[in-house]
C-alpha cells in the first residue's frame, strides 16, 4: 500500500491528538507534511460532543478526497465502554444523514476505555485499571514526552498481555490496519 495522500486527526483535546501524531509520525513513518491536526473543543464545552459533532462531517470531506486519505478519530470512553461510544458515534453519523463507516475505508476510531490518560498512566508504569480515572491524577497537564509515550505504545502491534489495556490494544490494531 503506497502511503497516505494525508492523514487528518479530529480527537477530543491535544492529548488525543498530540498522541496519535506522535504514534503515527514517529513510529507509523508518516512525514509531518501529510498530517493535519483539526482545532480541538479547546476546554469550550463537552469535548466528547465536540467529537461527535464534528465526525460526520469530517467523514463527508474524506470521502469526497483522494482514496488514500486517513481519518482518525480519538474520543474517550468516559465511563462507557467502547462499543458504546462507537454506537453514539453510529448515531451521530445517522441523525447526520452520513453513511456509517464502511470497515474498508480508511478511517480509525480511537476510544481509551476511561480516557487517554489510562494510556499515559500505562506508558509510564505498565499497570493500570482501565475502569480507573486517571485525568486527575498526579500530574494533569501532558509533556512532549507523555505524548511521545502514549504514541510508542498506541504505535505498537497488538500484545495481548497480562497488563496491557484491551482498548490500547484495539487502537493500535485500528491504527495498523491503516498502513500494512
Amino acid at each position: 500500500m503506497s502511503g497516505p495522500a494525508e492523514v487528518i486527526i479530529l480527537g477530543e483535546d491535544n492529548a488525543h491528538v498530540g498522541s496519535i501524531y506522535r504514534a503515527i509520525v514517529d513510529h507509523l513513518n508518516v512525514p509531518r507534511g501529510k498530517v493535519r491536526k483539526l482545532p480541538t473543543a479547546g476546554g469550550c464545552g463537552d469535548a466528547k460532543q465536540f467529537v461527535l459533532s464534528q465526525a460526520p462531517r469530517e467523514i463527508k470531506l474524506l470521502r469526497r478526497g483522494p482514496r488514500s486519505t486517513i481519518l482518525i478519530i480519538a474520543i474517550d470512553g468516559d465511563g462507557i465502554s467502547p462499543r458504546e461510544r462507537l454506537e453514539e458515534l453510529s448515531n451521530s453519523l445517522k441523525n447526520a444523514n452520513t453513511d456509517q463507516i464502511d470497515p474498508s475505508e480508511r478511517i480509525a476510531v480511537v476510544v481509551p476505555c476511561r480516557n487517554i490518560e489510562t494510556w499515559r498512566e500505562f506508558a509510564r508504569c505498565e499497570v493500570v485499571d482501565e475502569d480507573k480515572d486517571y485525568k486527575h491524577g498526579r500530574r494533569a497537564k501532558w509533556s512532549g514526552d507523555d505524548l511521545a509515550a502514549v504514541g510508542r505504545v498506541l504505535a505498537q502491534f497488538p500484545q495481548p498481555k497480562e497488563n496491557r489495556p484491551r482498548a490500547l490494544d484495539e487502537a493500535s490494531a485500528r491504527l495498523r490496519k491503516l498502513y500494512l
